[in-house]
């Protein structure tokens, strides 16, 4: 599976959005609403750290590795590659630059953990 990490960053974004969405609909923002629960804003936070991060990872070597080496392919540019290795990170940075949700140092664990998980995954499955 070539592009396993790729899928899977790809589906933890989407499942973040998704859940992003859930989170809106059922904590509507209005000016006399009482606060959300914390524990899903802090599910939400590290959510987004670990989904942005790894498709911002994903992305940079995509782009700054592979496409160069391959003599500037033309296959990179198919619909599919510029969904998954270009609009997801746009949405990343859109989604940081229209919430407040701060990028912590501390949150960096996840994001390895996630990583380990996927490479530990593909030790065994091979």
């Amino acid at each position: 599976m070539r592009a396993g990490f790729t899928n899977w960053g790809y589906i933890l974004l989407t499942l973040y959005f998704a859940s992003i969405v859930a989170y809106s609909l059922k904590y509507p923002a209005t000016q006399e609403a009482a606060p959300a629960p914390a524990g899903w804003q802090q599910a939400l936070w590290l959510h987004f750290e670990v989904a942005g991060m790894s498709a911002i990872f994903i992305d940079v070597v995509v782009w700054g590795i592979l496409w160069p080496e391959s003599g500037f392919w033309s296959g990179f540019f198919q619909v599919q590659m510029i969904n998954v290795h270009f609009v997801n990170m746009v949405m990343v940075f859109i989604e940081m630059s229209m919430n407040r949700i701060p990028v912590c140092k501390q949150h960096y664990f996840a994001v390895i953990a996630y990583t380990a998980l996927y490479l530990l995954r593909q030790n065994i499955c091979v």
